[in-house]
């Protein structure tokens, strides 16, 4: 038999005079008039045609397709893929959308490619990197090379010093204009991945200054935000979709509106009420929230010696499971003894628990 394992030291927490302070209210966008649209879809001959051009007789057509006036001539593609060394020396990739959107963000911020510093225009589905010029040079096929080191929060709120991201030359993608009109389709799909890459980079730039905001949703598509209508316990939300279509002539943009429901950004108690507080209302409220995000609101312990920062966006975020079936005022946290070997670990004696309710109402926010 081994010696006994010691036992491990309880951790000091930080003081934080807004332990237990909740974050302001979320205040949602006001919501917007939506587009009149004419019954039928027709549109209506004017109330006054002789101060129309060809007294009113000229018809327009509108269509969801517009004409793309400018593309890239040119463009490099690399492969990303994200990384950091344990203490071990195992490469840990990293491959969660979440998780390679936050590491490319903090990429950038950092330069760690010097794109920046470079000048080199640049678009990206976070596991494509479409640039105007070759980055450092490097545009032999399959050459692969790595970024400088950089800062990231991992979701679970540890912040690592060595992220990088391995690039890997791909490919060019030459005259695409011309390629766009002469190729046949089945050899598109690269050049239209890339054109829609910039597309929604440029939807992207346009609500960072402007007061048009969107929510992106997959690849190209986008929802206003103030653009919904509320419904049980949810928004409807209206939104479009993107996609650059070849033509004969010229390249066009499709754009097709979208509906989808989502959550409201509320919290939970106030979405259980909203929905219905008897078994069967909260059922389908849990069943509502499966697998959607939540956040902590309320600031917790960070704790001395750790490079885990409970309170970093990225540890605020999680993922509901479910409603479980006891209420607040009925569970409790016990108060763990000291590990004894080949024994279950057990609570202490003397401790009658703390329930959830009185937990958070006392705001005693300590290690249990």
């Amino acid at each position: 038999m081994g010696p006994k394992p010691a036992n491990k030291p309880k951790r000091t927490p930080i003081d934080n005079p807004f332990l237990g302070k909740i974050d302001s209210p979320y205040i949602p966008p006001p919501v917007d008039n939506p587009p009149v649209v004419p019954k039928y879809g027709l549109c209506k001959k004017p109330a006054n045609p002789s101060k129309t051009p060809n007294d009113g007789a000229q018809m327009m057509i509108r269509s969801n397709y517009v004409k793309v006036r400018k593309v890239p001539e040119n463009l490099h593609v690399y492969s990303l893929t994200f990384f950091r060394t344990n203490r071990e020396g195992v490469r840990m990739e990293y491959n969660k959308r979440r998780e390679i959107r936050d590491a490319f963000q903090a990429m950038v911020k950092a330069d760690a490619l010097q794109l920046e510093a470079d000048g080199v225009e640049r678009v990206t589905d976070f596991k494509t990197l479409w640039t105007t010029k070759p980055i450092h040079g490097r545009d032999k096929k399959d050459y692969t090379f790595l970024s400088q080191s950089f800062a990231y929060t991992q979701q679970n709120g540890k912040a690592i010093t060595n992220m990088q991201a391995e690039v890997c030359y791909v490919g060019h993608l030459s005259d695409i204009e011309n390629a766009l009109r002469t190729n046949h389709l089945a050899s598109l799909p690269e050049y239209i991945r890339a054109l829609n890459a910039n597309v929604a980079q440029c939807i992207e730039n346009r609500q960072a200054t402007t007061e048009k905001k969107v929510s992106r949703v997959g690849a190209n598509k986008f929802y206003v935000s103030n653009g919904y209508k509320e419904m049980r316990g949810l928004l409807a939300g209206r939104g479009y979709f993107t996609s650059i279509r070849p033509g004969a002539d010229t390249t066009l943009l499709n754009i097709n509106p979208v509906t989808s429901a989502f959550l409201p950004p509320v919290t939970v108690s106030e979405f259980i009420k909203k929905i219905g507080t008897d078994e069967h209302a909260r059922a389908y409220a849990s069943q509502l929230l499966h697998g959607a995000t939540v956040k902590i609101r309320y600031q917790r312990s960070n704790y001395v010696g750790s490079d885990v920062d409970y309170n970093s966006d990225a540890a605020r975020l999680k993922i509901f499971t479910q409603i479980g079936p006891y209420y607040a005022h009925q569970q409790k946290f016990y108060e763990l003894a000291d590990k004894v070997e080949d024994e279950p670990r057990k609570t202490k004696p003397t401790d009658r628990g703390t329930t959830v309710l009185k937990y958070f109402t006392d705001r005693k926010f300590t290690s249990h």
